[in-house]
Protein backbone atom coordinates (compact mmCIF):
# COMPACT_ATOMS: atom_id res chain seq x y z
CA UNK A 1 0.00 0.00 0.00
CA UNK A 2 0.98 3.64 -0.23
CA UNK A 3 1.84 5.86 2.74
CA UNK A 4 -1.31 7.97 2.42
CA UNK A 5 -3.48 4.84 2.28
CA UNK A 6 -1.86 3.46 5.45
CA UNK A 7 -2.39 6.75 7.27
CA UNK A 8 -6.01 6.90 6.11
CA UNK A 9 -6.52 3.33 7.35
CA UNK A 10 -4.92 4.18 10.71
CA UNK A 11 -7.20 7.22 11.04
CA UNK A 12 -10.28 5.05 10.40
CA UNK A 13 -9.24 2.48 13.01
CA UNK A 14 -8.43 5.27 15.46
CA UNK A 15 -11.89 6.80 14.97
CA UNK A 16 -13.55 3.39 15.46
CA UNK A 17 -11.47 2.81 18.59
CA UNK A 18 -12.86 5.99 20.14
CA UNK A 19 -16.42 4.68 19.72
CA UNK A 20 -15.88 1.58 21.83
CA UNK A 21 -16.05 1.26 25.58
CA UNK A 22 -12.60 -0.15 26.37
CA UNK A 23 -13.90 -2.53 29.03
CA UNK A 24 -17.29 -3.56 27.63
CA UNK A 25 -16.05 -3.71 24.02
CA UNK A 26 -12.46 -4.67 24.81
CA UNK A 27 -11.94 -7.03 21.88
CA UNK A 28 -13.10 -4.49 19.27
CA UNK A 29 -11.25 -1.67 21.03
CA UNK A 30 -8.10 -3.79 21.22
CA UNK A 31 -8.19 -5.00 17.59
CA UNK A 32 -8.70 -1.46 16.33
CA UNK A 33 -5.42 -0.57 18.09
CA UNK A 34 -3.61 -3.61 16.70
CA UNK A 35 -4.83 -2.99 13.14
CA UNK A 36 -4.41 0.76 13.32
CA UNK A 37 -0.98 0.40 14.91
CA UNK A 38 0.14 -1.92 12.12
CA UNK A 39 -1.15 0.54 9.51
CA UNK A 40 0.74 3.52 10.93
CA UNK A 41 3.88 1.42 11.40
CA UNK A 42 3.67 0.40 7.73
CA UNK A 43 3.40 4.09 6.79
CA UNK A 44 6.46 4.84 8.91
CA UNK A 45 8.44 1.95 7.40
CA UNK A 46 7.71 3.28 3.92
CA UNK A 47 8.45 6.90 4.87
CA UNK A 48 11.77 5.89 6.39
CA UNK A 49 12.72 3.94 3.27
CA UNK A 50 12.90 0.62 5.11
CA UNK A 51 10.10 -0.94 3.08
CA UNK A 52 8.59 -0.17 -0.31
CA UNK A 53 5.27 1.58 -0.84
CA UNK A 54 3.42 0.00 -3.76
CA UNK A 55 0.07 -1.35 -4.92
CA UNK A 56 0.48 -4.71 -3.18
CA UNK A 57 -1.79 -5.59 -0.26
CA UNK A 58 -0.56 -7.84 2.54
CA UNK A 59 -2.21 -11.23 3.03
CA UNK A 60 -1.98 -13.56 6.00
CA UNK A 61 1.00 -15.28 4.37
CA UNK A 62 4.30 -13.42 4.78
CA UNK A 63 5.72 -12.15 1.46
CA UNK A 64 2.52 -13.06 -0.46
CA UNK A 65 0.57 -10.01 -1.57
CA UNK A 66 -2.79 -9.44 -3.26
CA UNK A 67 -2.85 -7.27 -6.38
CA UNK A 68 -6.00 -5.70 -7.85
CA UNK A 69 -6.70 -6.76 -11.45
CA UNK A 70 -10.04 -4.98 -11.68
CA UNK A 71 -13.32 -4.67 -9.80
CA UNK A 72 -13.52 -7.72 -7.56
CA UNK A 73 -10.58 -9.42 -9.29
CA UNK A 74 -7.27 -10.12 -7.61
CA UNK A 75 -4.19 -12.22 -8.06
CA UNK A 76 -1.31 -13.00 -5.69
CA UNK A 77 2.35 -12.11 -6.07
CA UNK A 78 5.48 -12.65 -4.05
CA UNK A 79 6.83 -9.38 -2.69
CA UNK A 80 9.86 -8.40 -0.67
CA UNK A 81 10.18 -5.48 1.77
CA UNK A 82 6.52 -4.54 1.36
CA UNK A 83 3.83 -4.21 4.03
CA UNK A 84 3.86 -6.06 7.31
CA UNK A 85 0.83 -8.09 8.22
CA UNK A 86 2.02 -7.83 11.79
CA UNK A 87 5.16 -6.48 13.44
CA UNK A 88 7.72 -9.17 12.74
CA UNK A 89 5.81 -10.73 9.81
CA UNK A 90 7.72 -10.60 7.61
CA UNK A 91 10.92 -9.84 9.46
CA UNK A 92 12.33 -6.43 8.52
CA UNK A 93 15.73 -5.46 9.87
CA UNK A 94 14.86 -1.94 10.93
CA UNK A 95 17.55 0.66 11.45
CA UNK A 96 18.39 0.48 15.17
CA UNK A 97 18.56 4.29 15.37
CA UNK A 98 15.07 4.73 13.95
CA UNK A 99 12.06 5.87 15.97
CA UNK A 100 10.52 2.66 14.66
CA UNK A 101 12.39 0.69 17.32
CA UNK A 102 10.10 2.29 19.93
CA UNK A 103 7.03 1.62 17.78
CA UNK A 104 7.98 -2.06 17.49
CA UNK A 105 8.64 -2.31 21.24
CA UNK A 106 5.29 -0.69 22.03
CA UNK A 107 3.48 -3.03 19.61
CA UNK A 108 5.09 -6.03 21.28
CA UNK A 109 3.95 -4.66 24.66
CA UNK A 110 0.40 -4.23 23.34
CA UNK A 111 0.48 -7.80 22.01
CA UNK A 112 1.09 -9.12 25.53
CA UNK A 113 -2.59 -8.45 26.25
CA UNK A 114 -4.01 -10.33 23.26
CA UNK A 115 -3.86 -13.90 24.50
CA UNK A 116 -5.04 -13.43 28.09
CA UNK A 117 -7.74 -10.84 27.37
CA UNK A 118 -8.93 -11.53 23.81
CA UNK A 119 -8.27 -15.22 23.37
CA UNK A 120 -8.33 -16.15 27.04
CA UNK A 121 -10.66 -15.40 29.87
CA UNK A 122 -8.71 -12.64 31.60
CA UNK A 123 -10.79 -10.00 33.34
CA UNK A 124 -10.35 -6.63 31.66
CA UNK A 125 -9.69 -3.96 34.28
CA UNK A 126 -8.99 -0.24 34.16
CA UNK A 127 -5.30 -1.08 34.65
CA UNK A 128 -5.27 -3.39 31.59
CA UNK A 129 -7.01 -0.69 29.55
CA UNK A 130 -4.50 1.94 30.72
CA UNK A 131 -1.52 -0.25 29.79
CA UNK A 132 -2.94 -1.03 26.34
CA UNK A 133 -3.81 2.61 25.77
CA UNK A 134 -0.30 3.68 26.80
CA UNK A 135 1.30 1.16 24.41
CA UNK A 136 -0.93 2.31 21.56
CA UNK A 137 -0.11 5.96 22.24
CA UNK A 138 3.59 5.10 22.09
CA UNK A 139 3.11 3.24 18.79
CA UNK A 140 1.44 6.29 17.26
CA UNK A 141 3.97 8.76 18.71
CA UNK A 142 6.97 6.72 17.55
CA UNK A 143 5.52 6.00 14.11
CA UNK A 144 4.74 9.69 13.60
CA UNK A 145 8.31 10.54 14.62
CA UNK A 146 9.65 8.00 12.10
CA UNK A 147 7.43 9.49 9.39
CA UNK A 148 8.72 12.98 10.20
CA UNK A 149 12.33 11.68 10.22
CA UNK A 150 11.98 10.44 6.67
CA UNK A 151 14.55 8.23 4.98
CA UNK A 152 17.61 7.28 7.02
Amino acid sequence: MRIAAHIEKWERFDRFRSRFDPIEDFELWYWSMMSGGTAIINAALHASGQTNANELFATQIPDVYAVVDGPGQWHHEIGVRCDLIHVGLPVIDIDPGSALVKAYEAMHELERYRDPYVRGEGIVTAEVVARCDSSYSEIVKAARAAIAEGPR
